[in-house]
């Protein structure tokens, strides 16, 4: 039997049930393996259970993987358990035990460096602890399993092991409630009065409380709280599954007075009883909650637990497993920054405490969840975020940065009454101990408050550090965990009064509150501001003042952007407002001058992002980030034109990526071909001929080693090393991707060597190119022959499509002249096709990486503008939420999915939409050393106002457009200073071909091209 196989087992839960064998291991044929550059071996092994199996692995190189799959055709109903016998000799990687659902659905159990047993141990994993992993629904369960993955990933701890696996089942348990389900009745052994506050009549030296639930469910712990005084003096906790066999739970021998937050691990029942002892005293129950089953006594755990089990609204939306969004509170190069949630938290700073507000109306609390809320830019581009609640006193939360000894955030709270009557509201501002970064970003959920003090003008926790309130507060108050956390504090309207606490579980929490009298329409703003340097930092001191200062940080961004001169008709001007946004980002992404994908989970530099982001900014003329960038990472070039993919801490890592040699010449050479600073050429030219060396180098040696291959080793003569750059293999490949990079490398080489006045330097230069370029074109013709591919492949390992991956070759690569013209279109066909098919549902999807923007310029300079303005509408209704212009790394399908995201905003997908978005203006062409002017704008554009391009920068100066529809007419005044050696093309917006075309009044043959001899020209396509 090597597929599902019935078997009995004993009575469980709800009645006799039936567990399903997934695998009695007997033979192993139906079991695939997987993992691109690991040996994984199976192998039968008798075990005390059976028949087992062997998985023995080797991966060789950090970072990869080993897989066991088998297919199966189980239906699942209620809740089950996952449960197999295990003994390892291996170290402590990471397990992945992944359940593939009928729907497309994929769920998974994954610990990192898990512990594996060195003695056989049974593991039984029950339905909760199997979560959503990725698939076209998130909130959808796991009804018909179809496939079964067994794996291991590697953490580092070590490249070999082995595992057996035994008697590998699952089985079903019955129809469950949630441990959120309302108590439906509850039972005293002893007189009483009371439900939902319930005690005693009289005094009582034991009595028994029996909590009763329509279903069983599994829980992991209670929350009790006790009337005042009336706590026993200790009690038990037992589970009952019919009400007559009892099981202990916990026993709590000293209750803490007021609320007790009691643990019990796994357990489960339809009926839990609280036996109480009381040495002859009345004993009263003011409220009893169940807690998720995933209860620890972790301060992570409690937090979640609290959450889970309150309404919604007064803890962080994370807590609840659902994905909330946040952007950034920072300056340009910031070495830390806060972050403001979508539902109006702030983060103080990495790993620090959020301030949470609340809006207190009539008695009524007001929250993320009983809102609406929308989010917004200061002048819809400037990095100065807003989230607005609505309400009868509705609340705007807003922040930004200032750049001063270690930064400072500032942070405003503005009440406006909505209401055709004066209100009296209170804001209250609550400082909890959670991250507004969810755990599954690989960060904690705790931010440590152990000691808190407040004042009327201060909130100081920790070492050095404190928020100083600019508007004097009303009211404070600090209060433990064990006395009630500030979420618990305020469903109940029991706000704290003592002004300091100390908490030795780091869950203190406290408040500020504000009390205001508001008339129709009018408003009242309050302000904080905490120092990212710690506290010796003064600030601003009045909440005036800050309001100034903000106005003067606006101005300091409006000049840094102002660069970027573009007007479109009014409907798509939001365009502009992403460029400019996005640029910006990845200025405030920035820790010091490295340059950096994102704040929270990246502490590194790749050249990739940093080339990739500083052409971004180079592209609309924000060049000093781009220079700094420059300037620092070239420090790590070693001696013999090695280029290092990634630097941390200051210190080179050892990741081969031969994408990173390409790319660091195309940042060079790119800020020099936009600023035509011969002092900087001379200065990193010979740098870059040491890398551009490097590059031959290799590819002569991809040359020798595979010059008399044959089958598919021979489809990798000539390319460089196989490295780990493209992200899509877990393993080192002989990535296109790499062999691009480097012929752009080469190309971009040469024109450094002819500006410095090296002209055989240059030539050789582009003749390593031209022999490279000719290899990978033989190489791509001849996988597409092997796999019986139309397409061009990812790397000649795999025969997979990537067009997201072959885009790179157009931008920035520009050899798409140079490529298969048949297998590069079919390649894009494919991609659009299936985008359409994302739209429409018929093809399946759970999630896509921005880096798909590529393809918008693709299509700009293949001539079809329907398709790229198609891809940039459906691109940019994903910025998260939709007024902060951002994008995560992955996007989803459903939005509130509990999964990893990237970081946000993450600014080297940012810089690809800015970068690609350029193309549909102006981009440069290689092969002809030409200017391609308007090559995506379409003509919805010239309606109305039209279009304004001033001083757009380019390789060859810069250049001006006004392009508007008058009649039949399509009326282009394009001027500059641009020296483009192949000229300048202007491409109509429209697909038609013009009936009659001028330049500066002269007729010229009709085209959807004209080529301009010189500036400034009055274009005009009649129609």
């Amino acid at each position: 039997m090597n597929l599902t196989t019935l078997v009995l087992v004993a009575a469980a839960l709800g009645g006799q049930q039936a567990s399903q064998l997934l695998s009695d291991f007997s033979a192993l044929d139906a079991w695939k393996v997987k993992g691109p550059g690991t040996d994984l071996k199976l192998t039968n092994v008798d075990t005390p259970y059976g028949k087992g199996m062997s998985f023995d692995y080797d991966f060789h190189e950090a970072g990869n993987f080993a897989l066991a799959h088998q297919d199966c055709d189980v239906p699942l109903k209620g809740n089950f358990e996952l449960s197999f016998w295990v003994k390892a000799d291996a170290p402590d990687n990471n397990i992945e035990i992944k359940l593939e659902d009928v729907t497309g659905n994929t769920y998974w159990y994954r610990k990192d460096a898990y512990h594996w047993p060195r003695e056989w141990t049974h593991i039984v994993l029950r339905k909760r602890l199997i979560s959503f992993a990725w698939g076209p629904k998130s909130s959808a369960e796991l009804s018909q399993l179809k496939s079964i993955e067994f794996g291991v990933s590697s953490s580092g701890a070590g490249k070999k092991g082995v595992i057996y696996l035994a008697d590998l089942k699952i089985t079903p348990l019955g129809d469950y409630g949630k441990f959120s389900d309302p108590i439906t009745d509850m039972t005293s052994s002893v007189p009483s009065v009371g439900k939902s506050d319930w005690r005693t009549t009289g005094p009582v030296s034991e009595a028994d409380l029996d909590l009763h639930l329509a279903k069983p469910v599994e829980f992991g712990g209670l929350e009790i709280e006790w009337q005042k005084s009336m706590a026993p003096n200790s009690y038990d906790v037992l589970t009952s599954t019919d009400g007559s066999a009892w099981k202990l739970a916990q026993t709590v021998e000293k209750p803490g007075g007021k609320i007790d937050v009691v643990f019990t691990p796994d357990a489960e029942g339809r009926e839990i009883r609280i036996h109480a002892r009381a040495d002859a005293k009345v004993v009263g129950l003011a409220r009893v909650k169940l807690l998720p089953p995933e209860l620890d006594k972790t301060g992570a755990g409690m937090l979640k637990a609290f959450a889970q089990s309150s309404p919604h609204g007064y803890y962080f939306r994370h807590l609840l497993n659902q994905q909330a969004y946040w952007t950034l509170i920072g300056y340009s190069g910031g070495k830390d920054k806060a972050l403001l949630c979508e539902d109006g938290q702030i983060e103080l700073a990495r790993d620090r405490p959020s301030v949470d507000p609340f809006v207190v109306v009539d008695g009524k609390v007001y929250h993320w969840a009983n809102t609406e809320q929308t989010q917004g830019l200061l002048d819809d581009y400037l990095p100065l975020p807003w989230t607005e609640r609505s309400g009868p006193v509705g609340l705007r939360v807003s922040g930004f940065a200032a750049k001063d000894n270690g930064g400072t955030v500032y942070a405003c709270y503005q009440l406006v009454n909505h209401e055709k009557t004066t209100k009296q509201a209170r804001l209250v501002l609550a400082l909890r101990p959670i991250q507004v970064n969810p755990e599954w970003q690989h960060s904690g959920i705790q931010a440590e408050i152990k000691d808190l003090s407040l004042t009327p003008t201060s909130m100081s926790f920790g070492k050095d550090q404190k928020i100083v309130l600019l508007s004097p507060a009303d009211q404070i108050g600090a209060t433990t965990f064990a006395d009630g956390e500030m979420g618990r504090r305020l469903q109940f309207g029991d706000l704290p009064t003592s002004p300091t606490v100390a908490d030795a579980s780091g869950l203190a929490s406290g408040y500020v509150a504000y009390d205001v009298s508001l008339k129709p329409g009018e408003s009242r703003s309050f302000w904080w501001r905490y120092s990212l340097g710690g506290m010796s930092d003064p600030g601003v001191n009045t909440s005036a003042k800050a309001a100034t200062l903000q106005s003067q940080v606006a101005d300091e961004w409006r000049k840094n952007l102002s660069s970027i001169k573009i007007q479109l008709p009014v409907g798509e001007q939001r365009l502009v407002n992403l460029i400019r946004a996005n640029i910006a980002f990845i200025e405030i992404n920035r820790d010091g001058v490295q340059l950096q994908p994102g704040s929270r989970n990246y502490k590194r530099s790749w050249i990739r992002d940093g080339s990739l982001m500083s052409a971004a900014m180079i592209h609309f003329g924000v060049m000093k980030p781009a220079r700094e960038f420059i300037e620092w990472y070239t420090q790590f070039v070693q001696p013999d034109g090695y280029v290092p993919a990634i630097v941390e801490n200051n210190q080179p890592l050892s990741t081969l990526e031969c994408d990173a040699f390409g790319e660091y010449i195309y940042l060079v050479a790119e800020y020099w071909k936009f600023n035509r600073d011969e002092a900087f050429a001379k200065k990193y030219y010979p740098v870059v001929k040491r890398v551009a060396e490097h590059i031959e180098k290799l590819h002569v040696e991809g040359q020798e080693l595979h010059q008399n291959a044959t089958g598919m080793e021979a489809l990798y003569y000539g390319l460089l090393t196989p490295s780990i750059s493209h992200e899509g293999y877990g393993s080192p490949v002989h990535s296109y991707w790499d062999n691009y990079f480097a012929i752009l490398g080469l190309k971009d080489a040469a024109a450094l060597a002819a500006a410095v006045g090296k002209p055989g330097e240059a030539a050789h230069d582009l003749a390593v190119a031209a022999d490279l370029r000719q290899d990978v074109v033989n190489s791509i013709q001849a996988a597409a022959k092997y796999y019986q591919l139309d397409i061009i492949v990812s790397c000649p390992e795999y025969g997979e499509p990537d067009a997201t991956g072959v885009a790179i070759l157009v931008n920035p690569c520009d050899e798409m002249s140079y490529m298969p013209r048949d297998l590069l279109r079919n390649t894009f066909d494919a991609y659009y096709q299936r985008c359409l098919g994302r739209a429409d549902g018929t093809v399946p999807w759970s999630g896509y990486t921005p880096y798909e923007f590529r393809n918008m310029g693709v299509f700009a300079r293949l001539g079809d503008k329907d398709r790229a303005m198609w891809l940039m509408r459906w691109f940019t209704k994903d910025t998260r939420p939709l007024g902060w212009n951002q994008w995560a790394e992955v996007v989803f399908q459903d939005p509130r999915a509990p999964v990893y995201i990237g970081d946000m905003p993450h600014t080297w997908c940012g810089a690809e939409f800015v970068r690609e978005i350029r193309d549909f203006f102006a981009y440069e062409e290689d092969l002809d050393k030409s200017l391609v002017f308007c090559s995506g704008v379409p003509p919805d554009w010239l309606q109305g106002r039209g279009i304004h391009v001033q001083d757009l920068p380019t390789a060859y100066g810069k250049i001006s457009l006004q392009a508007v529809t008058k009649g039949l007419a399509d009326v282009y005044q394009v001027t500059g200073n641009v020296k483009a050696p192949g000229g300048i093309w202007l491409v109509s917006a429209r697909n038609a071909t013009p009936q009659a075309v001028t330049v500066n009044g002269k007729p010229v043959a009709p085209a959807k091209r004209v080529k301009l001899a010189s500036l400034p020209a009055k274009v005009e396509f009649s129609y």
